[in-house]
């Protein structure tokens, strides 16, 4: 181990990566079971259940040190996906229902201010996507960095220096 790489709070060097206390707290279950079923005699006495029954259950059991040290979540398209089902619910109201409702005149001018809204609206979730995008990026960088104290618990950055002049890890 690099001996430069000591907690800044308690100065032990016993301390280790983010992703392996994550990995080392991690387990991947995998169960499958086989049964076949003695099945109860209806009527003419055939079995209730006719074929064997087979389950299979997969899934990930972490502790909570494991759970609360992993990665930063990616950014989610929940809030685009929503804006745009608006958005899309809008223009067939504007081209099924309010031609009915209003004057040609009024959608004259109803029907270009929603595009333009659209066009706004999708530059602006669109933007605001890249920002929470580099945002989460550079938390991952961070978390790339990270060790955790094995002696008081702090978890910090710690930035390997590289040969000269080359940018650290």
């Amino acid at each position: 181990m690099n001996s430069e790489l000591k907690c800044p709070r308690c100065g032990t060097e016993n301390v280790r990566d983010l992703d392996l206390v994550r990995a080392e707290g991690s387990s991947h279950i995998h169960i499958e079971s086989e049964s076949t079923p003695t099945g109860l005699a209806i009527f003419s006495g055939a079995p209730l259940w006719a074929q064997d029954r087979r389950i299979s259950s997969h899934g990930t059991i972490q502790s909570e040190l494991a759970r609360s040290l992993g990665p930063p979540a990616p950014p989610r398209w929940g809030m685009i996906a929503f804006a745009v089902f608006l958005l899309y619910m809008l223009s067939i109201f504007l081209n099924h229902v309010a031609p009915h409702l209003a004057s040609a005149r009024m959608l004259a001018v109803a029907r270009p201010l929603t595009g333009l809204l659209v066009l706004v609206a999708a530059w602006l979730l669109a933007r605001r996507y890249r920002d929470r995008r580099e945002q989460w990026e550079d938390a991952v960088r961070r978390w790339d960095r990270s060790f955790l104290c094995n002696r008081c618990g702090m978890v910090f950055e710690f930035e390997f220096p590289g040969p000269a002049g080359d940018e650290p890890r």
